[in-house]
């Protein structure tokens, strides 16, 4: 058992590193390419009407599997620089969001990820 693990893990690891980033690599930097070209932030901008409470519940209720940390991170972050990071994620699902906070009365853009 030992002795074939040892030949199997070095074979592998001789082989891989060699081989395998060669011929992985390229296809590794497309598809990260191709990931960071569909994925896009959604946003909310700051106004002078709604409460803070107001938006972090609205986030909240709009997003799944968002957590109060992260809804308060979005609204600090356009209460202070006028724009904050809500989430990032494909095209599609992002305007659907922006479109439910935008009906709540909470400015909301999408943004290319950068």
């Amino acid at each position: 058992g030992a002795g074939v693990g040892a030949g199997g893990g070095a074979g592998v690891g001789a082989g891989g590193p060699g081989e395998g980033e060669a011929a992985e690599e390229p296809g590794d930097q497309a598809d990260q390419r191709h990931r960071e070209a569909e994925e896009v932030q959604a946003d909310i901008i700051n106004d002078p009407f709604n409460t803070r409470e107001f938006v972090i519940q609205t986030l909240l209720k709009v997003i799944p599997g968002l957590d109060f940390s992260r809804a308060y991170n979005a609204m600090q972050a356009a209460h202070l620089n006028g724009k904050g990071l809500v989430i990032i994620t494909e095209q599609e699902l992002a305007e659907a969001y922006c479109e439910q906070i935008m009906s709540k009365g909470i400015l909301s853009a999408v943004t290319p990820d950068e």
